[in-house]
């Protein structure tokens, strides 16, 4: 078997270019994200504070405002979907808006940090470092989205590939966000810790960008595209 350097580059031109423009800057920012925090615990500790700019376990720097876009982006998604859908006077469409209200208040809480500002009362000591916020809010989000799925359910059900792709993005979120997390609060060596919030913040990272083009298909699916277009009365067109 012979391996060809140059098959390489070809192969990942042509995955990246299954990828539809508007996903493709997220699917760019993970690796990015990925790649900054690597080199932040590797060649930045020189650069002193400088380096929180890049860390993905610090907040108000550049990985937060990228997550905070992203969540922001899946609810203009689906906004338009739902926006197409009650004007197509779809039974149970105003449902839809559920949708995009919760990945606004996910972006939210991403910039503004609410989950991490909940009372002491919730702290336990097998979770001394992150409290125990997620033995609250991954149960209530969970039941959402449960919810939600089911009200919802004639929009999505009928589309096996984009409901795995919906099940793939919000299973592998909760883990990352829910579980990983855990995960904190029992290392013992800064490698461990470097290693856990890699893996935490890249998959909740991955796991909205699936998401984003999760909500991007089921859009096209019935029938629309978003448009970027100087009009601003403009958000989506019918598909002939």
């Amino acid at each position: 078997m012979v391996f060809k350097v140059g098959a390489v580059p070809r192969t990942v031109a042509r995955v990246f270019s299954r990828v539809p423009r508007i996903v493709l800057p997220f699917v760019i920012g993970d690796f990015l994200m990925a790649g900054l925090y690597i080199a932040n615990v590797t060649v930045f500790p020189a650069f002193g504070r400088s380096r929180r700019l890049f860390s993905l376990g610090h907040e108000n720097n550049l990985p937060t405002w990228f997550s905070t876009v992203q969540l922001f982006m899946v609810a203009f998604v689906l906004i338009a979907l739902a926006v197409a859908m009650v004007r197509l006077r779809e039974p149970g469409a105003r449902w839809l808006f559920a949708w995009p209200a919760l990945f606004l208040f996910l972006s939210l809480d991403e910039l503004a940090m609410i989950h991490e500002r909940m009372p002491e009362a919730i702290r336990l000591s097998v979770f001394r470092v992150t409290g125990a916020w997620m033995l609250v809010l991954v149960p209530i989000l969970g039941l959402l989205v449960l919810g939600l799925a089911y009200v919802t359910r004639r929009f999505w059900s009928p589309h096996r590939d984009i409901t795995l792709m919906f099940a793939a993005g919000f299973a592998l979120f909760a883990v990352a966000a829910g579980g990983v997390e855990v995960l904190t609060n029992y290392v013992t060596t800064i490698w461990q810790l470097h290693l856990q919030i890699l893996a935490e913040e890249v998959g909740e990272l991955v796991a909205v960008t699936i998401l984003l083009w999760a909500s991007l298909r089921l859009l096209m699916r019935h029938g629309f595209e978003l448009q970027i277009v100087s009009s601003p009365d403009v958000t989506s067109r019918r598909l002939p």
